[in-house]
């Protein structure tokens, strides 16, 4: 299975938003482990906050599975409110993300 790190830096707006969807998209035609390190990303707007909720439809569909690492505190509260932190698992880093992702297998039909 493939694995694949992206750096997230700056404010996450909806041009950010798309950009990471369509690169997500891109690199899951077949079951891909995505880990999102956060630690840059020092904003988040409302529209590019809910490029996750469609990230995760698209990786649903392909078994894909994807991780969320260095969270700010400061973003903490807006991603739970955009219920972001229920559709990924946080992790401290992505050697423990790619871990625990991989252990939890692959469906056999996505």
């Amino acid at each position: 299975m493939d694995s694949l790190l992206i750096h997230l830096s700056g404010s996450l707006s909806a041009e950010m938003g798309s950009e990471l969807y369509l690169k997500i998209k891109a690199q899951s035609p077949s079951p891909t482990l995505f880990c999102l390190d956060c630690s840059l990303l020092v904003s988040a707007d409302e529209v590019g906050a809910m490029y996750f909720h469609k990230i995760a439809k698209r990786l649903g569909e392909t078994a894909s599975k994807l991780a969320l690492t260095g969270l700010p505190s400061a973003l903490n509260q807006e991603f739970q409110k955009q219920n972001i932190l229920d559709l990924f698992p946080q992790l401290t880093n992505a050697k423990d993300a790619k871990l625990f992702l991989e252990s939890q297998g692959i469906p056999s039909v996505p």
